[in-house]
């Protein structure tokens, strides 16, 4: 968990925000003119933004959900701002929570933003799906082309290690 403050970020940088006490977090993309682009539900936004009315952004969590945009403040809702780390050898993991760093390197800032700029022009990434299509996805998708979600995925694999050791 590498908690930042806001003048460490680059545009392309993937940052996310602990939500309901540590559970999950929301993950974006950092972008150039200081908003981030993040994938919320795409039937209603569920997330738990708590964000401030009328904000200059124009986001709306009740009205806003599939790829949006919204400024810094909005995405994070009063929460810590973290940035996931890519690059990470095996030894440097140790003590990590998934979803909060990656072992490959990141593509260029460049094929980040065109990739997270492409995807809200068009709103296009699909249902989504906790598991399989989820904002850490497409943060991860728009920074390797990779759209697994670790954060999810880890999830699964303890929730099944939980069932078979209760069914045994």
């Amino acid at each position: 968990m590498v908690k930042i403050s806001r003048h460490e970020l680059v545009p392309g940088d993937q940052i996310y925000s602990y939500r309901n006490a540590y559970v999950y977090a929301h993950h974006g993309i950092f972008m150039e003119d200081g908003h981030v682009i993040h994938y919320t539900r795409t039937d209603e936004s569920r997330c738990s933004f708590n964000v401030k009315e009328n904000c200059d952004c124009g986001f709306d969590p009740k009205m806003d959900h599939g790829v949006i945009k919204s400024c810094l403040e909005c995405f994070l809702s009063g929460r810590k701002l973290r940035r996931v780390e890519y690059g990470f050898s095996s030894k440097q993991r140790l003590l990590k929570r998934s979803g909060t760093y990656y072992k490959e390197n990141s593509d260029d800032a460049k094929t980040v933003l065109s990739r997270a700029e492409k995807l809200l022009k068009e709103n296009s990434f699909g249902n989504y799906n906790l598991i399989y299509n989820n904002c850490e996805s497409f943060a991860r998708y728009c920074k390797t082309g990779n759209k697994v979600s670790k954060q999810a995925m880890g999830a699964v694999d303890t929730s099944v290690a939980v069932a078979i050791a209760v069914l045994l």
